[in-house]
This record gives C-alpha cells, structure tokens and sequence, in this order.
C-alpha cells in the first residue's frame, strides 16, 4: 500500500548504465521523490507521464528525461562540475516543467523545457528549446555533457 501524499519513493540505482522509469503519473500525486545517480557513472532516469510531486529531489550524476512535471515546493537541482552534472531534457520536442517560485538550478544541462515561475539555473548549460528559464554559464571549467537520447 502507497499512502502517495505522505509517502517518500527513492529511487537508488547500484548498477551504473542502466535506466530507470517511473511511469504513468496521471492524476496521482506524491509527496517527496528522489532520484539517486551512481556516482559511478551517470544514470539515466525517466519520468514518463505527468507527475504531480510537493518535493523532488535530484542527486548526481543523473541525466533526467521527462515529458511534463509539476513541482509544488521549491525545488532545488545542485549538480557539480565536471562528472557530477545532472542533465535535464525532454522525453520528445517540448516538456512542460511547471515549478514553485524561487526554484534554482545549479550546475546543470537543460534542454527543451517550458518553466514556469522563471527558475534561476547558474553554472549552467543551454541545450536550446527553453523558455521562461534563465540559463548563465559558468566562469569557467566544467564538464562535457552528452544528454542520453538526443
């Protein structure tokens, strides 16, 4: 039994290269999701659906694929350079990443989403095909990043 509104799923890969789906979403809404990479390698995690979620967190590395979300607190992605990026990118043509104000992302690749609440990314990188999001660079350094499926 899945109390979904006062329950936490984490999702903890041990294998590095392989992907992981949480599948179906619709009209259901959870209250915290993780999503832990392998700090072996970065791992490849889809939300496939729409998710309602209060809190999500992200730990990298992890490249994030994902067809539309709404996040309900805050939320807050702190990738690393180099290795510890996490890679944020649709499932196909457009996602819609719908986020409370005063979300931030840090260290990060994001690509083809569409934010509400303008979200703040430093350090970070566009992969093209985002609005509503402000998107800044690093001064300098940082990793190669090959999002998974693009």
């Amino acid at each position: 039994t899945l109390n979904a509104n006062g329950s936490s799923v984490v999702f903890t890969q041990a294998n590095p290269n392989n992907s992981r789906t949480m599948a179906g979403g619709a009209g259901k809404a959870y209250n915290i999701v993780t999503v832990n990479g392998n700090s072996a390698n970065a791992d490849s995690f889809q939300f496939n659906g729409a998710f309602t979620i209060a809190t999500l967190n992200l730990n990298a590395p992890l490249f994030l694929n994902m067809s539309s979300l709404t996040i309900t607190n805050p939320l807050t992605v702190a990738g690393t350079s180099s290795t510890n990026m996490i890679v944020i990118n649709s499932v196909a043509g457009s996602s819609t990443l719908t986020l409370a104000a005063s979300s931030t992302f840090d260290w990060c690749a994001i690509g083809n989403m569409l934010c509400s609440n303008s979200p703040v990314a430093t350090n970070s990188f566009d992969l093209k095909g985002n609005t509503g999001i402000s998107i800044s660079g690093p001064s300098g350094g940082g990793g190669v990043v090959s999002p998974i499926g693009s």
